[in-house]
């Protein structure tokens, strides 16, 4: 895996050497029984630099900017999020108005999926059919992935965020209201609404089937809670507030065995069992006065990926943690790294 990386740091190198007869491309070895860790680097906005880091966790060997190495041209800017499906990374690239498919390992680009306004995140349907949210779209974007087409739009007027597949149905933050809303995939149409409070951010679904939704508050006389939803009847079943003193924002995500919901907030990252009625008092993890703010938990193994934004502006770094919460790595990113994914 070594060579893989020997690759992609000369990848640059060995295209401006090559000739303008030669057509051909070197290509990297792959090696998918490596585990990779991917890092959405944002970048500045309207800057134009945001960028892939790799580490690979197998060799111990960290690589930043991939994408443009091996493309020979910038992956443009705001790198939001990253999916995966069907062997192929799907990397949503925001300001630049468009989603680059990659080959994982490679790196070398696909296809290019455009005809987008802002888009945010992607929900896999099947092979042909995707939901991209978009923040200025009002609505859901549908496209096909495998062809890398535009199919259609489903209107909702108003901005949707973060979305999950759960029995059948699309579950998705309205991040700039104060609702959840349900989409049927089969009429592409909400089949339903459920009023929250302000800001839906992050959602995701426990053991028991439920949904779990932090609204990130209104910035104002609004602040952050929490909420647990029954996944069945569609009923909001438990609701925790959260006091000036936890501010706003705030990111939810689930463990692996779907018995622990985690969100970081004003800093922290907290750790909660599904059967708790009080919120946890103590950080399960403590920001020492970083500046976190990416946060995902590996789903098959509970390893957790907290990223450091720093000012914005310098270089930032991600920092691993075991399922106890105990730091075992930490690598530079580039900046503003938020969005984290491990190869499937």
């Amino acid at each position: 895996m070594k060579k893989f990386f020997s690759f992609l740091a000369f990848a640059a190198l060995l295209a401006a050497c090559s000739s303008d007869d030669d057509n051909s491309a070197p290509t990297a070895p792959q090696n998918p029984t490596d585990q990779i860790i991917y890092v959405a680097n944002e970048g500045g906005f309207n800057q134009g630099n945001a960028g892939l880091t790799v580490y690979n966790a197998t060799e111990g060997e960290v690589l930043q900017n991939v994408y443009e190495a091996v493309n020979m041209e910038p992956l443009g800017d705001t790198f939001q999020s990253i999916s995966f499906h069907n062997g192929e990374l799907y990397m949503v690239v925001n300001n630049s108005e468009k989603i680059e498919v990659c080959d994982p390992f490679t790196f070398e680009r696909k296809r290019t999926i455009e005809g987008l306004d802002s888009p945010r995140y992607m929900v896999f349907l099947s092979d042909e059919k995707a939901y991209v949210s978009d923040l200025f779209a009002d609505g859901i974007h549908v496209i096909n992935p495998e062809a890398g087409t535009y199919t259609d739009f489903i209107q909702t007027g108003t901005w949707l965020e973060n979305m999950i597949l759960h029995n059948g149905e699309v579950w998705a933050a309205n991040a700039g209201g104060e609702s959840l809303y349900i989409i049927d995939p089969a009429t592409d149409a909400p089949d339903d609404i459920i009023a929250l409070s302000a800001g839906p951010n992050t959602l995701a679904a426990d053991a028991n089937g439920d949904v779990w939704v932090l609204c990130q508050g209104d910035f104002g006389d609004e602040f952050p809670a929490l909420y647990r939803v029954n996944g069945d009847t569609k009923t909001v079943e438990a609701t925790w507030g959260f006091g000036e003193t936890m501010g706003y924002g705030g990111t939810l995500r689930m463990g692996p065995d779907g018995q622990h919901v985690y969100y970081l907030l004003a800093g922290d990252v907290y750790k909660m069992d599904i059967s708790s009625t009080e919120l946890p008092t103590a950080p399960f993890i403590a920001g020492d006065n970083r500046n976190f703010y990416g946060f995902h938990i590996n789903p098959a193994t509970g390893e957790i990926a907290l990223t450091d934004a720093a000012d914005f502006v310098s270089k930032g770094r991600v920092y691993l943690y075991d399922v106890d919460g105990n730091e075992t790595f930490n690598f530079e990113a580039g900046i503003i790294p938020g969005f984290v994914a491990w190869g499937e």
